[in-house]
């Protein structure tokens, strides 16, 4: 049975131990530049220090969260001891704090040494993870800009490929083939095809990943431009179906000629001026071709009978041997 968690209740040493962390500071330079060192409000370290872990689990993520914090608020390198301190080691805050002090030197006035080497103490000490799943995953969206995504995927990269090497501050000097191959797999088709097309060096050892950057924010303009363009365009065929509604539209601007049609007889009748469904007459019954030519012989003889009714004998007589010899029953006709 799982319970909630118990919080970590600081012990008197670990509270004297921050608080003499971040004591108010006034160091003078041998310039006598004057610098004035204020702590972070303590709520704000304990909560900032709720929002990272150990990077023996997290990876570089605290150093990442950490220079965030830094350039939001403009923190000192001990307000990033005291954020960390909550998840370290008594062995490792000495070690740790005895790096930054030493980095800052002994008047102090090097707080950028102090975070460098606390970048050093976290790299140094971050547990490599590897998860392509979550990389290949982190890919670029239709609605979003080219830096975002860098900023997110360049982000992903560092958490997730194992790699300790580069941070965000110099990712973009790297010419690893690998980084370059699955950031061309992420952006968007049209910027891929882009860069490929515009610098076919992008696989060479000697291209850095800033070259690729760079050629991908000039196709990305130019992508902006063309997508500008087609969004004009297609506002300006919306104007024009509002102007012109779609059954008329092509026709008032492309009028056609009239077709005349020829006027067709009646199938039933054989008049002009309606349809054989429109048709008063009585329906003709249609029959097959030879029964018609039956009828059509039957009637011709039966009017050839009747020729030969007003015939005399002689003339009978004469057209039986004619027909007889010729075999030939025209001369009926």
């Amino acid at each position: 049975m799982g319970g909630a968690a118990t919080p970590h209740m600081k012990t008197k040493d670990e509270k004297d131990e921050i608080v003499n962390l971040r004591p108010l500071k006034k160091i003078e330079s041998a310039e006598g530049r004057t610098i004035v060192y204020e702590p972070s409000n303590p709520k704000d370290i304990e909560r900032w220090s709720a929002e990272i872990d150990h990077p023996r689990r997290a990876g570089l993520q605290p150093w990442m969260q950490l220079k965030q914090l830094m350039h939001l608020y403009e923190l000192h390198p001990n307000d990033g001891l005291a954020i960390l301190f909550k998840h370290l080691s008594s062995t490792e805050r000495t070690q740790i704090r005895y790096d930054v002090e030493e980095a800052m030197g002994e008047d102090g006035m090097r707080p950028e040494k102090g975070w460098e080497a606390i970048k050093a103490w976290i790299q140094k000490h971050s547990k490599a993870q590897v998860n392509w799943k979550k990389i290949t995953r982190c890919m670029q969206k239709e609605d979003e800009g080219l830096d975002q995504f860098n900023k997110r995927f360049f982000e992903c990269y560092l958490l997730y490929s194992g790699q300790t090497e580069y941070d965000m501050d110099n990712i973009d000097q790297s010419t690893d083939l690998p980084l370059k191959t699955m950031y061309l797999q992420q952006v968007l088709p049209e910027i891929r095809r882009g860069v490929k097309t515009r610098l076919p060096s992008w696989e060479n050892r000697s291209c850095p990943m800033a070259e690729i950057i760079e050629f991908g924010e000039n196709v990305d303009r130019d992508e902006e431009v063309r997508i500008r363009f087609l969004a004009d365009e297609k506002k300006e065929m919306a104007r024009e179906r509002e102007r012109f509604p779609q059954p008329n539209r092509d026709r008032e601007r492309f009028p056609q000629p009239v077709r005349q049609k020829e006027p067709r007889p009646c199938h039933n009748c054989g008049q002009y001026g309606h349809w054989i469904r429109e048709c008063k007459a009585p329906r003709k019954m249609y029959r097959s071709n030879e029964k018609v030519g039956e009828e059509n012989r039957s009637d011709r003889m039966k009017e050839l009978l009747k020729r030969l009714e007003g015939q005399s004998a002689e003339g009978l007589s004469r057209i039986c041997d004619s027909m007889s010899e010729t075999n030939n029953y025209t001369d009926l006709e």
